[in-house]
């Protein structure tokens, strides 16, 4: 009989109580549990003492439940948010108990929706159990996942936090402020010197010359630049483009939308990275779409592979600049089992309310 799973409504947030039916010769008093999953075609070990991604591991990994409490032929015991919040609602797991005696019992589960703290809880204290057998497999490169995106674009770095970028910027308007009023204090105390008093010394103008193409009050009329003068549609003009003329990020964003209907895909993906770190929302969302499995294209994109995780990385960046659609398509990716989150119900209901609110009816609809 399977491993029974429950929270009641007395339970604080995170606990989970588990019932082994038929525990047979398991000691409560040195039972110690293990859970692994299938991660990525690799079985990965829960290590409670780690935090993120580093929770799961290769080889086995031992911990202590709470409240280990023997009833006839059951076992039940309680596990705490540092176990919890790594396991995902309606998923298998294969949990393993064992005791100092030497008994063991491997059974599977399937896990439920728990009530969760609104933030990530703390580690467990590492237990003597928890020393990792020989491991059958090297641990994954943290780098792995991003070193397509920085071969496509190694020169920009991926981008802050916005409330970092705007404290930033902040700090760069006062800077440049201070550094204008000290220069114009200083052309104030010096102009007899800079400008000179003597009058006399200084030829007269007797008239003034119109330059070539002008109009009769002497001032050259403005003209839009010509289609042709446009920065040519290449890879390499692009990232001369960004490196000498630094553009803002709304002109980053109009080149890379020209280059795109081009079919200059990878110029245009440059473009477009650019101007989502500048700030632009609207760039932010068509980056996520590069990666986002549900418009992603294995023929058409320059990203060969979908990436949700990245997707929603970007996705969030444009709900957080006002772009609506941004936060329906996020609050659509948290609420599937698309991210591996475990407060992606909580978050999902957040997002979707902000795109309600902007007026997404689609968000309204599924609020409902």
């Amino acid at each position: 009989m399977p491993v029974i799973v429950e929270q009641t409504p007395d339970m604080a947030a995170g606990t989970a109580r588990l019932k082994l039916p038929n525990a047979g010769n398991l000691d409560p008093a040195t039972l110690e549990t293990g859970i692994s999953a299938q991660i990525d075609g690799v079985e990965k070990h829960l290590d409670p003492s780690r935090q993120g991604a580093a929770a799961w591991a290769a080889g086995e990994r031992w911990f202590r439940a709470d409240g280990v409490t023997r009833e006839g032929a059951a076992i039940a015991l309680d596990l705490g948010p540092s176990a919890t919040w790594h396991l995902r609602p309606y998923q298998p797991y294969r949990i393993i108990f064992r005791d100092a005696a030497g008994h063991r019992l491997e059974d599977r589960m399937s896990w439920i929706a728990l009530r969760l703290p609104s933030n990530p809880p703390p580690p467990a204290p590492e237990h003597p159990a928890m020393a990792p057998e020989p491991e059958s497999a090297p641990e994954e490169d943290p780098l792995a996942a991003v070193a397509e995106l920085e071969e496509i674009a190694p020169e920009y770095p991926v981008p802050p936090p916005l409330e970092e970028k705007k404290s930033r910027t902040l700090l760069f308007v006062l800077l440049a402020l201070g550094l204008l009023l000290a220069l114009a204090i200083l052309f104030w105390l010096f102009r007899d010197d800079i400008l000179g008093t003597d009058e006399a010394e200084s030829p007269a103008i007797e008239e003034s010359v119109t330059p070539p193409d002008s109009t009769t009050d002497g001032t050259v009329p403005q003209t839009p630049l010509a289609a042709d003068q446009r920065i040519p549609l290449t890879l390499e003009a692009a990232r001369t483009y960004l490196t000498e003329q630094k553009p803002e990020a709304a002109a980053a964003e109009e080149e890379a939308r020209r280059f795109t209907e081009a079919g200059q895909d990878q110029a245009a993906f440059l473009l477009r990275k650019y101007a989502a770190q500048k700030g632009s929302a609207e760039a932010a969302y068509g980056m996520a779409q590069y990666y986002d499995p549900a418009t992603h294209s294995a023929e058409a994109s320059v990203v060969p592979a979908p990436d949700a995780e990245q997707a929603a990385v970007w996705y969030e960046a444009a709900a957080k600049g006002g772009k609506a659609e941004a936060m329906l398509r996020l609050g659509e990716m948290l609420k599937s089992s698309a991210l591996d989150r475990p407060d992606g119900p909580e978050q999902s209901v957040f997002w979707l309310r902000k795109a309600a609110e902007a007026g997404n009816e689609k968000a309204k609809e599924l609020l409902q």
